[in-house]
């Protein structure tokens, strides 16, 4: 990055991955805000990012999966699987009650149109004081697997991968969103599993989870969609042969 980093707000860059732009941009100032481990650690994740440290070939090749590819369908059972996951502590649908109640706020004020998407990402990097960077690409050689993370916020305790879902279906978006933290621990091993957490959000609600519910929602992906191998793979690398299954 340029010498003048500790004088700068907005770091932006653009990516260009199989034709679609994505404008990766960390708010530097919001960032400087938080000084624990988990913090300093994304710090180094998002400096590579803004140096640009990106495997091209990894977005472009069809030897890699997308994390977005990665969705559950409808089932019967929906609702009583949503409060089994509730129940077990692995789920918290309500966070619009608690702590996202004024990010959920702002975002049903912004009206719907064809940039909607980048309009709500900008406007939380721009000034929801947590919210430190915004489409930050993932990849993982070791997983064949690449991502793009709409939003990345900080608590004093968290990092929070955030995904905007504007229509609510937050169930079947979950296994892509737990990947996101999946490739972005890969990629950064100082990053621990531990100090991430997945927000899925609209304006009217938000949903927060552990990465790790992904164990719990492989049984309900397609077969041979590849998660399951890819959970033995990433224990592998982590060290963790014997990683706790739902």
């Amino acid at each position: 990055m340029d010498d003048d980093v500790k004088y700068r707000v907005i770091i932006r860059r653009s990516f260009r991955h199989n034709g679609i732009r994505y404008l990766f941009q960390w708010n530097l100032k919001h960032h400087r805000q938080f000084n624990q481990r988990h913090s300093r650690s994304l710090w180094y994740a998002l400096s590579t990012v803004a140096q640009g440290r990106i495997p091209l070939n990894a977005f472009e090749s069809e030897a890699y999966k997308r994390a977005s590819a990665f969705r559950l369908k409808r089932s019967k059972t929906d609702d009583w699987f949503v409060s089994d996951l509730e129940d077990r502590g692995l789920l918290e649908t309500n966070l619009e009650e608690e702590r996202f109640a004024e990010i959920c706020r702002a975002v049903s004020t912004i009206p719907p149109g064809p940039r909607r998407h980048f309009t709500v990402q900008d406007y939380l990097v721009k000034n929801d004081p947590s919210t430190v960077a915004m489409e930050v690409p993932v990849w993982s050689g070791f997983l064949r697997l690449t991502g793009h993370i709409d939003l990345v916020r900080l608590t004093p305790r968290f990092i929070e991968v955030l995904d905007y879902k504007p229509e609510g279906r937050f169930l079947y978006s979950m296994p892509q969103v737990a990947l996101y933290s999946y490739l972005l621990a890969s990629c950064y091993p100082t990053i621990d599993m531990e100090s991430i957490r997945c927000v899925s959000f609209n304006g009217k609600k938000a949903w927060g989870y552990h990465p790790d519910i992904l164990r719990c929602l492989a049984p309900r992906l397609p077969e041979g969609c590849g998660v399951a191998e890819m959970l033995r793979r990433y224990d592998m690398l982590r060290g963790e042969p014997n990683a706790q299954r739902c």
